[in-house]
């Protein structure tokens, strides 16, 4: 038996904004860089890499204030937060968490890279990991995880990359419709082929939006 969600539509698709938020902010981060001035406490970096860094730190911080704010604003201007600080050799981990109604839990984690905590690993002389966790109360929203990372190494190579995961919630067909098209939306705007990234981690790829 299908039951419609008692959310008012506004309120009932968080997860399908967060994910045009995010897929826009990349697509922003991604074109050609522009110049920057050295970023806070970054060592070891050329002019070129100085303005990767830099803006990188930008769009970190750029994100995390509209993600939060817009979990703000889902819950009727209610957003419980704390956040807390982790310290070791190898990284340092900033952890900033958001409860409420609506978007019942919004978390996220930044890594400062420090060094390799395995031989696979490379040294890097500048590392940095965003990830972002989103969790609706209601059962139709699918949890999303994103995250983010870029990696500047001693040799002057450079890795960035990210991925952007939608766990399946109780979904009916017309809320799968609607975030396959606001999505689409995203893609289109920016002239990228969404095809490549609608894989999922898991077996049911036919099940993605």
């Amino acid at each position: 038996m299908n039951r419609k969600s008692p959310l008012r539509p506004a309120k009932a698709r968080p997860v399908a904004i967060f994910l045009g938020m995010l897929l826009t902010g990349m697509a922003v981060f991604f074109p050609a860089i522009v110049a920057a001035g050295p970023n806070d406490g970054v060592e070891g970096l050329n002019e070129d890499q100085q303005a990767i860094a830099a803006r990188f730190l930008t769009f970190l911080s750029d994100m995390d204030a509209k993600f939060f704010e817009r979990a703000r604003d889902l819950n009727g201007g209610v957003l419980a937060e704390e956040s807390k600080e982790l310290n070791f050799d190898f990284a340092d981990y900033y952890v900033r968490v958001g409860r409420g109604p609506v978007v019942e839990k919004i978390g996220r984690m930044t890594g400062k890279i420090l060094k390799p905590t395995s031989d696979i690993q490379r040294p890097t002389v500048f590392g940095r990991y965003y990830g972002i966790d989103v969790h609706a109360k209601s059962p139709l929203m699918g949890q999303v995880h994103a995250a983010f990372v870029l990696q500047i190494y001693p040799d002057g190579s450079t890795a960035v990359g990210g991925t952007l995961n939608l766990l399946r919630g109780a979904a009916q067909d017309e809320d799968l419709t609607y975030m396959k098209e606001a999505l689409d939306a995203v893609f289109a705007k920016h002239g990228v082929d969404g095809a490549p990234f609608r894989e999922r981690l898991c077996n049911s790829a036919e099940l993605a939006p």
